[in-house]
């Protein structure tokens, strides 16, 4: 898949400046859980998405959703090997707030028990 950039036409992908601080927190924090359980970040996927906070519905967080298998259909479920982790950011401070995962206990207890 190839990102429409005319300044480098070969580039695979292309992150706003304004983000990269944001992401490089992110994968700080994410990759310090993963080695703390042993597992592997390299094998990860990123997303990322904006989300308004329920309670407060003027703030705003970045969630980064770092993810070692792409679903295909999520009724199928995820296979034993899957992991994942979440790191949500404040935008406005750079600060992280919340590091969760890995979602499913099944993927570090076989390797740490």
């Amino acid at each position: 898949m190839m990102c429409e950039n005319r300044q480098f036409p070969n580039s695979i992908f292309n992150i706003d400046r304004k983000y990269t601080a944001h992401l490089m927190k992110a994968i700080e924090a994410a990759q310090a859980k993963a080695d703390e359980l042993g597992l592997d970040l390299s094998n990860c996927s990123i997303d990322c998405r904006e989300e308004r906070l329920a309670e407060q519905s003027d703030s705003r967080i970045f969630s980064f959703w770092f993810y070692s298998e792409d679903l295909v259909d999520w009724m199928e479920g995820f296979s034993e090997n899957f992991y994942d982790f979440s790191v949500a950011i404040n935008p406005d401070t750079g600060q992280v707030i919340q590091i969760l995962g890995p979602s499913r206990r099944s993927a570090y207890m076989k390797d740490n028990s």
